[in-house]
């Protein structure tokens, strides 16, 4: 009931789900909402593309949030598979690369990721996006 109620507030096509996918993304955020708004938030940068306010575009356009999301891109595509064991490396070395830690080098990433400045883990956040469309959002803001 509730997952139906996400849907039609998402504006899903019920049609073109990935049934399994949906259930494992909403494990995945449910621990992080109290509602089927914050579901829905939550839910569709991994659904459609994020839409970045001003204050997204201003961090992603800094020169280190540049070189952040460009280290991990690179790094990002090593990797066959994007899960906690590949995210804890990419993470370690683009620490090393770039000198950046904690906000410096989370939130350009979750930026270009979600278009979010908070959600879920971020090695959740790979899971669900696939390699492949984690590139591709990545490859837009690194410059």
């Amino acid at each position: 009931k509730g997952t139906q109620a996400l849907i039609r507030a998402a504006s899903i096509d019920p049609d073109e789900l990935d049934w399994d996918w949906l259930e494992e993304a909403l494990s995945l955020i449910k621990p992080n909402a109290s509602t089927i708004k914050e579901m829905k938030g939550l839910l569709l940068p991994f659904i459609q593309e994020p839409a970045l306010g001003d204050s997204a575009g201003a961090v992603l356009s800094e020169v280190s949030a540049k070189a952040v999301i460009k280290a991990f891109k690179a790094e990002a595509e090593k990797y066959p598979v994007l899960d906690e064991g590949s995210y804890k490396a990419i993470i370690e070395s683009v620490k090393a690369s770039t000198g950046e830690r904690g906000k410096g080098l989370f939130l350009p990433i979750r930026l270009a990721l979600t278009g979010a400045d908070e959600g879920i883990e971020l090695a959740n956040v790979l899971r669900l996006l696939g390699k492949k469309r984690v590139l591709d959002r990545l490859k837009k803001f690194e410059g």
